[in-house]
């Protein structure tokens, strides 16, 4: 397979604000994380011959963004990407605030479509997870449950574009991540027919990360499905090892954090969000819509994390 190339695109220096044209700060603190993750600015700005006969692709009109982004003095207007939000997420509303982690997942799906244009929708899964989307933003989980009896384990491989993390009993992303990878006891009523003792028996069900993506993606959840929110800080740190996290055996990379989306407010589809992104040069940036303003050093000590983007 084709090495994604990691390093910044020489034409990205510096990005401009990002006009809020009626509550898309959620959208806006979304691609400023897209436009400070190099390799996705690579390949998008590569991007010149579209595949799509027909229709909406991502890639192109993310492209437009970017290119506004980076050749302008003062902020644009992501109107590429705003005007066509309900083509990317068909129940998102112009003019309504939404979830901005729902709304990065369709523009990654959007961008996955992008890529897969020209091919049948009948694609076997298995070829559709060679995308370039899956190789910059992909891993894969593993779930084995392990018969107490026997000692038989049986896998199962789920293919992941960021992960999100239960916080409810957590006050670090390590603590989060602890939880995420703890085993749970299948007993009783949950009990688990061992495919090798075939009977049904007490067995352990644990998640690991069995392969680490390029590009790792955060996500707290912080809402619950009623719309409350858990607003109780989270540390984390600027470089993050997954190694105690993946299953026995496979490589667990070091990454750094270069993006954090922050939510102030009550509700998902309230309140305000905002980023954090680190440029080219390794300064990091507030960006609040149009709004930009240098940080000292990481802003790890933000207490309404939202989302966390950290890179190998």
């Amino acid at each position: 397979s084709d090495a994604i190339d990691m390093t910044w695109p020489a034409s990205c220096n510096s990005a401009a604000g990002l006009f809020n044209s009626g509550n898309t700060c959620f959208l806006n603190s979304a691609l400023q994380c897209l436009l400070h993750t190099p390799p996705l600015l690579r390949i998008i700005i590569s991007h010149k011959t579209c595949r799509m006969d027909k229709g909406f692709c991502m890639s192109c009109n993310l492209r437009e963004v970017i290119v506004k982004a980076y050749g302008s003095k003062g902020p644009v207007v992501p109107s590429s990407i705003t005007n066509r939000l309900q083509t990317i997420a068909k129940h998102m509303r112009k003019g309504r605030q939404e979830d901005t982690h729902e709304f990065l997942r369709y523009a990654i799906d959007a961008l996955q479509k992008s890529c897969l244009a020209g091919h049948s929708p009948k694609i076997d899964p298995k070829i559709a997870e060679t995308t370039w989307v899956h190789k910059v933003f992909g891993g894969r989980l593993r779930s084995r449950v392990t018969c107490r009896d026997c000692g038989h384990n049986s896998d199962t491989f789920d293919s992941i574009l960021d992960l999100s993390l239960d916080i409810h009993k957590s006050e670090s992303l390590r603590d989060a991540l602890r939880t995420f990878v703890a085993i749970d006891y299948l007993r009783g009523a949950d009990k688990y027919k061992c495919e090798k003792c075939k009977k049904h028996v007490v067995a352990e069900k644990r998640f690991t990360i069995h392969e680490a993506p390029l590009v790792l993606t955060v996500h707290f959840k912080r809402f619950s499905p009623m719309g409350r929110k858990i607003g109780h800080h989270i540390n984390f740190e600027e470089h993050l090892s997954l190694k105690p996290f993946m299953s026995e055996g496979q490589h667990g990379p070091s990454y750094s954090l270069y993006g954090i989306i922050c939510h102030a407010g009550g509700g998902p589809n309230s309140g305000h969000y905002y980023a954090f992104v680190k440029a080219k040069d390794g300064q990091w940036w507030e960006m609040n819509d149009e709004m930009r303003s240098r940080v000292g050093s990481a802003p790890t000590n933000k207490k309404t994390a939202y989302m966390l983007f950290y890179i190998r």
